[in-house]
């Protein structure tokens, strides 16, 4: 009963946006937005908020301007589709090809889907302490890190950097790497507007987060060092080790990540029970493959 009401309340909302549309009496099929040529009407979005979540329905039912948002967006979306088959692009034999392998992909895991079962249902208490024990160790809390950082931009494979050697020239000076002087370079040199605001500094990252090439250059600093220029993609980072929180030594409280885990474990779950279908699918005697028309096709694909 509740969920029939919420639904009904939601279709009420949309109905009641076509009325701000259409500024009368509102039908299911009246028109609930119009641009470019292309209408939409309330029965299409109904339909759309059809496939989201019973949360999100309900989230939506109390928020208009959201709903607003969704009609907008799906607007969007019908503009594009109609730009797509005016220009006969569908008709294309490569995009042809990919579209009916989209569809079979969609085919396919909604199909797996109905097949989840028990799986999908959410996991007991019990289940979710019972890995949480079984996690303890991994669920210790890790090493953070607050840092500053110089960042000097630089595209893939450009070897060097007249900036980035003023800025190494620079470092060299007495001072330069303590907090302020660090920050006062950072400020003058650094490419992050935002970081040069707070005289290069980043914050506190857990270590997990932190790029593992600068995880290395971290290890042996101690607080008030400052890195050599390490390259990542983007450019020169040279980071200076501000203050440390060492990683922990016992599990993280169970009410901070039961959630967390729950999810895991249905997504184990399903996971193992869509395995199990497709593992039915082919049989006990597994996947025959010629190898004479392997080699063939291996030939051909070169």
């Amino acid at each position: 009963m509740a969920v029939q009401k919420r639904l009904a309340a939601a279709l009420l909302l949309l109905l009641a946006l076509a009325a701000l549309f259409a500024g009368g009496t509102v039908r299911a099929q009246d028109t609930v937005a119009t641009a470019g040529g292309v209408t939409v009407s309330v029965a299409e979005v109904e339909a759309v908020l059809a496939t989201l979540p019973e949360a999100e329905r309900t989230a939506l039912a109390a928020d208009p301007a959201a709903l607003a948002r969704i009609v907008r967006t799906y607007m969007a979306e019908r503009l594009l589709l109609k730009a797509g088959r005016d220009e006969g692009f569908e008709a294309r034999p490569d995009i042809s090809a990919k579209l009916a392998r989209a569809r079979d992909a969609l085919l396919m895991d909604l199909f797996l889907q109905s097949k989840d079962g028990p799986a999908a249902t959410a996991p007991s208490d019990t289940d979710v302490r019972a890995l949480y024990e079984a996690s303890k160790t991994k669920l210790v809390a890790p090493a953070r890190y607050r840092l500053a950082q110089i960042f000097i931009a630089a595209p893939a494979g450009q070897t060097s950097s007249p900036k980035l050697d003023e800025v190494t020239a620079k470092l060299k000076a007495r001072g330069a790497t303590s907090e302020t002087g660090f920050a006062a370079l950072a400020k003058a040199y650094t490419d992050s507007k935002t970081e040069a605001a707070r005289g290069g500094e980043i914050g506190w990252l857990a270590e997990p987060s932190i790029a593992p090439e600068i995880r290395a250059a971290l290890k042996d600093l101690k607080p008030g060092g400052v890195t050599a220029p390490v390259r990542l993609a983007n450019g020169w980072h040279i980071v200076r080790l501000m203050e440390v929180q060492p990683a922990g030594t016992t599990a993280v409280p169970y009410d901070t990540v039961k959630d967390q885990l729950a999810a895991q474990l249905k997504r184990q779950r399903i996971d193992a029970a869509r395995q199990d279908y497709v593992s039915g699918l082919i049989g006990k005697d597994g996947i025959a493959i010629d190898d004479a028309a392997l080699t063939a096709l291996a030939a051909r694909v070169k």
